[in-house]
């Protein structure tokens, strides 16, 4: 599993997104969606050609 590198901002920042998406499914919903997070978030974005 990679290290992802962030400051406290980014993870404030994550940490409110995560509830924002998933507070009405609980902690796990909340899991759920920080995995999948995690695993778009060092990508540079969305590229469109």
């Amino acid at each position: 599993m990679a290290v992802i590198r962030y400051n406290q901002k980014e993870l404030k920042l994550s940490a409110r997104l995560m509830r924002a998406k998933a507070e009405e499914d609980g902690k796990l919903g909340m899991l759920m969606v920080g995995n999948t997070d995690c695993e778009s978030g060092p990508s540079e974005g969305y590229k469109f050609s």
